[in-house]
């Protein structure tokens, strides 16, 4: 397990402070925040390309804090490849190895394997000049895993791709966990790549890290707007809980009462209700569900094989729904509807 206890970086425009965190062995852990909130100087804080200037990094039971990045058995990947071009892929990907002075045969045989599961056996003599974007990344890949790290440090390794190389690599990286395990740090912008590959989130923003836990928990229970935005929430509310004689209420700022259950907390600020469970129908319904409001839809716009439809309850609110469900409905811009929902799927912060 990879452990940071008080690590303090500084600066006289920023500050970067971690009291204790904990990252899982053989778990894939995802780091999402804004640019410029510090992912990558903690990243880099990591590897051993930047020293804190305070507090230690532990791996296991062994102080690394100190320890010179290439003997931390860690491996990282760029955004950018930064592959040497003076070399054949095939150099490249072995240059770990002839480092730490591997047997000839025994660096074919670990290359030509890594190869093989990256997709690159093809590409071995070329030069990185003649390679595409999305081949260059399937290099830097291969030469980060032919050493098997226990550590896979990755720095948005997926942006610069077009969809298809994107895809293509993810299912690499996919294959890479499968028969390398290694734990993962993994810095993202993408809550979708998020979802696709990460145990666990963490939240970064100014310097800190302001939620995490696994990433179901933090995509269901964010703990503030920032984190609401990090995962992709769209129907977030401003107001304050009600209590009436009937139960609690989440009242908008617009005036929208949304009903809660028999009790809750004063403090609530936003309440987030997901569009996944959000019904749509085009009559009042007989339903546990507790929340039932008649809307106009105002939007409707194709989304990764589903479509989001946009509606006016006095609130704008998202859901989705199946292209099946839209035609069968006839949901049209302008058309009335109802939408429903349980007091139980709203998340109050």
């Amino acid at each position: 397990m990879l452990t940071l206890h008080n690590i303090q970086w500084h600066s006289t425009q920023f500050t970067l402070a971690i009291p204790s965190l904990q990252f899982h062995d053989n778990a894939h852990a995802m780091i999402m925040g804004s640019s410029g909130s510090g992912k990558t100087l903690l990243l880099s804080i990591i590897a051993g390309i930047v020293a804190p200037h305070k507090g230690t990094i532990q791996r296991d039971d062994e102080d690394i804090t100190h320890v010179p990045p290439e003997k931390r058995g860690f491996s990282i990947v760029y955004q950018e490849p930064a592959l040497f071009s003076h070399m054949t892929v095939f150099e490249n990907i072995s240059f770990g190895l002839r480092l730490q002075k591997y047997h000839p045969k025994a660096i074919a045989q670990k290359v030509n394997e890594v190869m093989k599961l990256c997709g690159v056996q093809h590409l071995q003599h070329r030069h990185p000049l003649t390679l595409s974007g999305g081949e260059k990344q399937r290099v830097a890949f291969a030469r980060a895993i032919v050493t098997a790290p226990k550590l896979l440090l990755l720095d948005e390794p997926f942006t610069a791709l077009d969809p298809v190389s994107k895809e293509e690599l993810i299912g690499i990286l996919r294959h890479i966990k499968k028969e390398y395990k290694p734990t993962i740090l993994h810095i993202t912008h993408d809550f979708d790549e998020t979802l696709q590959l990460g145990d666990y989130l963490y939240i970064m923003n100014h310097g800190n890290i302001i939620q995490h836990d696994t990433v179901a928990r933090v995509y269901q229970y964010p703990n503030d707007i920032f984190v609401a935005h990090m995962v992709g929430a769209k129907n977030i509310f401003h107001g304050s809980v009600v209590h009436k004689k009937d139960g609690a209420y989440f009242v908008t700022d617009k005036g929208c009462m949304f009903f809660l259950g028999d009790s809750y907390r004063n403090s609530f600020q936003y309440a987030i209700l997901r569009a996944e469970d959000i019904i749509i129908s085009k009559k009042m319904l007989h339903s546990s569900a507790t929340n039932q409001f008649k809307g106009i839809v105002v939007d409707i716009a194709p989304m990764k094989g589903l479509y989001k439809v946009s509606i006016d309850i006095g609130e704008i609110v998202q859901s989705v729904i199946t292209r099946r469900s839209l035609e069968a409905m006839n949901i049209q811009k302008g058309v009335k509807v109802v939408v429903i929902f349980k007091g139980s799927a709203l998340h109050l912060f």
